[in-house]
This record gives C-alpha cells, sequence and structure tokens, in this order.
C-alpha cells in the first residue's frame, strides 16, 4: 500500500511494487475514444489472508500510468 506522504502517481511508476488488482469504469464517448471516470478507480489492498479492502486511487494518476505503460489484454 502507498505510503502517506507518498503521491499517487510516484506509487503507479514504482517498479518494486507488487503486482495489485484494479477495478476501472471507463465512460465510452461519442467519438468512440475512453475515459476514466473520476471515482471509478480502485485497487484491492490485501493486507494479510484475513483481511483486504478496496482503496480509492486517483483517476488522473491512474490514467496517466495507462498510458504510459500501454494496455494488454489477456
Amino acid at each position: 500500500m502507498k505510503k502517506t506522504n507518498e503521491q499517487w502517481s510516484e506509487y503507479l511508476e514504482n517498479p518494486n511494487v507488487r503486482p495489485k488488482l484494479y477495478n476501472v469504469t471507463l465512460r465510452r464517448k461519442r467519438d468512440g475514444s475512453f475515459e476514466v471516470c473520476p471515482h471509478g478507480v480502485q485497487m484491492l489492498n490485501i493486507v494479510n489472508e484475513h483481511k483486504q479492502d478496496n482503496v480509492t486511487v486517483n483517476a488522473r494518476a491512474f490514467a496517466k500510468a495507462l498510458r504510459e505503460s500501454g494496455i494488454s489484454a489477456k
């Protein structure tokens, strides 16, 4: 999980972070492009095997990380 004094953009760019599961809400615009909804990005934070919670992620920082890293579908 990100530290309290760390920005979301720094956290998302960090290569040493373990893989995380994100739930993203996208809106399709009339021109066919997609945009990330402002409060539509959630990260599943697994604390241990008994505790996990969803954390809201900054949508702008997440969209920037997607643009810079590219998207792959599996």
